[in-house]
């Protein structure tokens, strides 16, 4: 069986756990009642799903694949879960997709909010691939996902194509990262700590580790396959259980073209800041609750400053990060439906 194949099967049997699926089902019900045929499937991820400390207010975070910006923003716009306008969304969204937006359903009585990053099949099928712009796709789905929504099987089968195709691509961005000899674990956390510093992130170091713990069960068989697949292809050797060795350690060329990557990464990351303030609605009180739960009371004042835009506050932002960083010893920066009962 070819590797993508086995891991579109093994993708494929992912369960969303039962604590989260009642609520996971009826939120991606919901946003497909609204989006209509405009929503193409639903990609659930994020802390609800892996069990990475969620806070009760967190947010249920889902990649939206869209057939159409426009087309998508109109039929939320008309179930009054977008306020914005949907032509300049569709617009925003062609430049360093995705946009980021928020809405929130009443289940069972409690305020539930939803983050959506909304992508077009096409955007989402490149940076599955060798021609991927940037890191943000890649960074949370190499991790722990599941499909919470499809509008046919055809449509859920390329998108676990494009799971399989992200999990076999992370051993060209991983490698110049690697040491000589390392295991599944070494490999698992070698991606966390490479995605946590292509962005500047209000966790510290320690988040990848805590990502990490929570989602190996699910990982390992992923991953243990990609390995397989990096030593058919002559890339690795096996030195014993659970060990492998660099058969050909990275080049310089690979070390230079992975940094000139990244740095291009983070910089498309930064510079989307500007558009998700707009097209991610309460986005300044979110962001501090964020900085609240990790316990950051500086950056919480930053942020706070209500007269000055949050745009203007980012460079302080980052100062404070990369500092705090620096002190932890890290590597540098990194509507309102009810559903029935």
């Amino acid at each position: 069986m070819a590797p993508v194949d086995e891991l579109v099967r093994i993708l494929g049997r992912r369960v969303i756990p039962p604590e989260r699926m009642e609520t996971t089902a009826c939120l991606a019900s919901r946003l497909a009642e609204a989006a209509g045929p405009s929503l193409l499937s639903a990609i659930f991820f994020g802390s609800h799903l892996s069990g990475a400390s969620p806070a009760p207010e967190s947010a249920y975070d889902f990649f939206l694949i869209v057939s159409g910006y426009g087309e998508f923003y109109r039929a939320l716009r008309r179930k009054g879960l977008f306020s914005r306008p949907a032509g300049p969304a569709a617009l925003a969204n062609v430049f360093l997709p995705p946009n980021l937006i928020s809405t929130a359903f009443a289940v069972e009585g409690r305020r539930v909010l939803v983050k959506g990053a909304v992508v077009s099949a096409r955007v989402f099928a490149r940076e599955t691939g060798k021609g991927r712009h940037d890191h943000f796709q890649t960074a949370r789905l190499f991790q722990h996902s599941a499909i919470a929504y499809s509008r046919s099987p055809a449509i859920e089968r390329f998108v676990l194509a494009a799971l399989a195709r992200t999990a076999l691509g992370t051993w060209a961005w991983a490698k110049p990262r690697l040491p000589e000899a390392f295991g599944l674990e070494d490999y698992l956390r070698t991606l966390f700590r490479i995605s946590l510093e292509a962005e500047i992130k209000p966790e510290g170091p320690e988040r990848g580790e805590a990502l990490f713990l929570s989602q190996r069960t699910a990982l390992e068989p992923v991953y243990a396959l990609v390995l397989d697949e990096a030593a058919a292809a002559g890339e690795i050797r096996r030195l014993g259980t659970d060990r492998y060795g660099l058969i050909r350690p990275a080049t310089l060329r690979e070390h230079r073209e992975s940094r000139r990557f990244f740095a291009r990464s983070k910089m498309r990351a930064t510079a989307r800041w500007v558009k998700h303030r707009w097209t991610f609605e309460g986005s300044r009180d979110y962001i501090a609750r964020k900085f609240e739960r990790r316990g950051d009371p500086r950056i919480l004042a930053i942020i706070r400053e209500r007269k000055v835009p949050l745009i203007f506050l980012w460079p302080r932002i980052a100062r404070e990060l990369r500092l705090r960083r620096r002190r932890d010893g890290g590597s540098g920066p990194q509507g309102g439906s009810a559903c029935p009962p």
